[in-house]
This record gives structure tokens, sequence and C-alpha cells, in this order.
């Protein structure tokens, strides 16, 4: 069995950047055999869709770490979005208005 639980060529994970974690960087990480990141800020279902169907097509998969909000994730579209094109890992970032989030 191997160790690296991501199942690429490399163990290495892209680190998620709060608005750095573009399409064009996952891609390029997923591409060099590593496990790629991607925040997800938009609001609108269909444009996380688009987004993901963008990763998809350059890629092959939605083997990749999305980073989003507790608000988003509450969403049953997104949710549906997440389960019809499999996205593999989701982080959920905390709420902190102090620091900019607003999530309420």
């Amino acid at each position: 069995m191997s160790d690296n639980i991501f199942q690429t060529q490399y163990p290495i994970v892209e680190a998620l950047m709060n608005q750095g974690s573009s399409l064009d960087l996952a891609v390029a990480v997923c591409n060099a055999g590593a496990f790629p990141s991607l925040w997800i800020k938009e609001t609108c279902p269909e444009t996380t869709g688009h987004l993901l169907q963008q990763f998809r097509n350059r890629t092959g998969g939605c083997r990749v770490l999305i980073q989003t909000s507790r608000l988003l994730l509450s969403q049953p579209k997104m949710l549906d979005l997440i389960a019809r094109y499999g996205v593999s890992h989701c982080e959920i970032f905390p709420v902190d208005n102090r620091l900019g989030y607003d999530d309420s």
C-alpha cells in the first residue's frame, strides 16, 4: 500500500492561499504531479460549477482540495456541485469578521 494518500505522483499538496489558489495554478500543480487546491468564494453556484467544469476539462478529473465557507457549503446547490463533479476534498474556512471574512 502506498503512503501517498493523495494518489499523486509526488506527495505534495498546494497550500490554500485565500484568493491565491487560482484555476491556472491548480491546473499547473495537478499537471506537475502534485495535489491542487482551489479557493471557492463565489456565492453563485453557476460560477462555481463553471470553475469546477474548467478544472475537470483541463485535468481530466476533480481530485482537488476546495476551500469554501460554511455558508456556501450549506447551500443545496453547492453540495450538488461537489457531488456532481466528484470533488475529492473540502476545507471549510473559519469565520472571523476581524480578518475580513463575512460568513453571516
